[in-house]
């Protein structure tokens, strides 16, 4: 294996930009969903698919250390700029950690 290949993280920087855009589509940021209390029944399903999708993608491309860290890294930054507050991100991503 290349090592340069190892730090190729091209993929998984531009999966997390998709994920922060679904995530925004699913649970805008104007809707202040961190104020809601547990989410309805419908929004958790679609959040279980998207972590499901996340997992796939992290086992399908074999996701080692550093890609995980910029798939990380991106996601939260691509939240803090859609105006989500950090600790409702910090929570996110926490979740999200564990599924990679």
């Amino acid at each position: 294996m290349n090592i340069l290949h190892w730090f190729d993280s091209r993929n998984a920087v531009q999966f997390a930009k998709t994920v922060a855009q679904e995530i925004r589509s699913l649970s805008p940021p104007e809707s202040r969903p961190w104020e809601k209390g547990p989410a309805n029944v419908k929004e958790t399903k679609k959040m279980e698919k998207l972590f499901s999708r996340i997992y796939t993608f992290s086992r399908e491309k074999k996701l080692n250390v550093y890609t995980k860290a910029r798939f990380l890294n991106t996601l939260r930054w691509e939240m803090t700029d859609y105006g989500y507050p950090p600790d409702h991100t910090s929570h996110l991503i926490g979740v999200i950690a564990t599924k990679l």
